[in-house]
């Protein structure tokens, strides 16, 4: 990705309600604020402008009764 990264999209299939959402990146952990509102495909996460480096995502949701836990890296160049 050419940087700045305003924002983060997150696809589930099956709809999931997204819980918990953190990324880690060369300035340190930031906790991202969620609102869960109900079972959705499509998520749009705001993360205010990140710059150059790695960042690891790391997401919790719930699909039904089942709590699902992942993660993912990208790098902003």
């Amino acid at each position: 990705m050419q940087g700045p990264v305003n924002d983060l999209q997150l696809h589930f299939n099956p709809p999931a309600r997204l819980d918990e959402v953190t990324v880690n990146g060369p300035d340190g952990l930031m906790p991202v604020m969620v609102t869960a509102i109900g079972e959705v495909a499509d998520y749009s996460v705001p993360l205010g402008g990140l710059g150059a480096g790695q960042y690891t995502v790391s997401w919790k949701a719930r699909i039904g009764i089942r709590d699902y836990r992942g993660s993912f890296t990208f790098t902003v160049k």
